[in-house]
């Protein structure tokens, strides 16, 4: 209905690194956040738009962006010049330079993806649902751990269960967690459960759209985290514990992705304006 002419390769294949290099109007990353996490991450030419389709669960970097729909629908409201700036998050420290998408994370998430991965996988809002449980589960069973993380030069210091880096709000299973975290404003969100705030948050998820998070938040440019004895994760790729310390540099990327977002109609704007 949109009238787009596509050539589709898959994330598993060979050539999706030249078709991603080689394209010059548009791409389109259909899929869940692991699919668009991949396709944000390899992109060569940073002007080229890209359209997302969410056919996953949690589909937290759509849910972020505020896009949701059929693919047609989707398709039929993109404009090429309507787009909205999306920052890749920047991880100095380990082996080589890495971009992350959605978080860096020491504790909890990293824990639960842990935990999830030794069982099978459910569909839709029941893999939601069992991700939540799980969490509630983590969170019952934490202590703090060590973990010193330093903001823009200042420290932060507090009992933590666990440490979310975010530039959008939702991460793990469909939590808005960083619930003011914007991708296009050149910040990070540091989210931190503490000690005191990890029955609130227990509590916050039966219903986690209704409030926002008792937690912790800071923002800032650059965001160093040091930590040891417990996992960590770049968006869902898990970090293993290590005894001695590990460190890493938070930064948001210097050019940002041009993210399509869906252009209201003019019916819908006049509809809406007349109520």
């Amino acid at each position: 209905l949109a009238d787009f002419k596509v050539d589709y390769v898959s994330t598993k294949e060979d050539g999706v690194k030249d078709a991603l290099k080689n394209a010059s109007d548009l791409v389109v990353a259909a899929g869940g956040d692991g699919t668009v996490a991949y396709v944000f991450k390899h992109m060569q030419d940073y002007s080229v738009p890209i359209g997302v389709l969410p056919l996953g669960s949690a589909n937290n970097i759509a849910r972020s962006l505020g896009i949701a729909g059929t693919p047609a629908e989707l398709a039929e409201q993109w404009r090429t010049g309507h787009v909205r700036p999306f920052n890749l998050i920047v991880v100095h420290g380990l082996k080589e330079e890495i971009l992350c998408t959605e978080a860096f994370g020491v504790g909890l998430i990293a824990t639960l993806i842990e935990r999830r991965a030794k069982g099978k996988k459910a569909d839709g809002a029941d893999d939601i649902r069992r991700g939540r449980r799980a969490l509630k589960e983590i969170l019952t069973e934490a202590e703090p751990h060590d973990v010193e993380i330093n903001i823009d030069g200042q420290p932060w210091e507090s009992d933590l269960l666990g440490v979310e880096v975010l530039s959008i709000p939702f991460t793990g299973p469909a939590l808005p967690l960083a619930h003011d975290a914007d991708p296009s404003d050149n910040l990070l969100d540091a989210v931190g459960v503490d000690r005191e705030n990890g029955e609130a948050v227990i509590d916050w998820l039966k219903s986690p759209h209704e409030n926002a998070p008792p937690v912790i938040v800071r923002q800032g440019k650059e965001i160093v985290v040091r930590w040891r004895g417990v996992e960590s994760r770049i968006d869902d790729k898990l970090v293993k514990a290590k005894s001695d310390w590990q460190e890493v540099t938070l930064s948001c990327a210097p050019e940002p992705l041009r993210i399509l977002v869906p252009a209201p109609h003019p019916a819908v704007r006049k509809s809406a304006n007349d109520k």
